[in-house]
């Protein structure tokens, strides 16, 4: 299963992030990084190059809460759209279909997502 041909679900856990995410290009910085990073006076694009891997797609949900693999720590994490990280999930290869289990992060929410679920572009009109 390529990753350029997912789609993301996530169901369950905190309601700031639930909802279908479409893949995205690392190319293009997620709005809620950009305010984080204005936030606390960070340059946006210096911090994604960072944590970003180039070869590897983040997810969107439209109301703006986003999935990304950061290449730094090599956790998936799952943020709010505001940029505030909600869960973690440790994956060394940044294949986001490898991911077996997702923790809540800082004590912020109770209960991991219920599931992340990955879809096929060819199966959403299926679903």
């Amino acid at each position: 299963m390529a990753s350029a041909m997912l789609r993301v679900d996530v169901v369950g856990g905190s309601e700031l992030v639930l909802g279908a995410y479409s893949p995205r290009s690392p190319l293009v910085i997620p709005v809620g990084i950009q305010e984080f990073c204005r936030h606390v006076s960070w340059n946006p694009a210096k911090i994604w190059q960072k944590w970003c891997d180039p070869q590897v797609q983040w997810y969107e949900a439209p109301h703006g809460s986003f999935i990304y693999w950061n290449q730094e720590n090599r956790c998936w994490w799952i943020c709010d759209s505001a940029g505030r990280v909600t869960y973690k999930a440790r994956d060394n290869h940044g294949k986001i279909e490898s991911v077996q289990s997702w923790r809540s992060c800082e004590g912020l929410y109770s209960q991991p997502p219920a599931c992340v679920q990955l879809l096929q572009t060819s199966d959403l009109n299926h679903s």
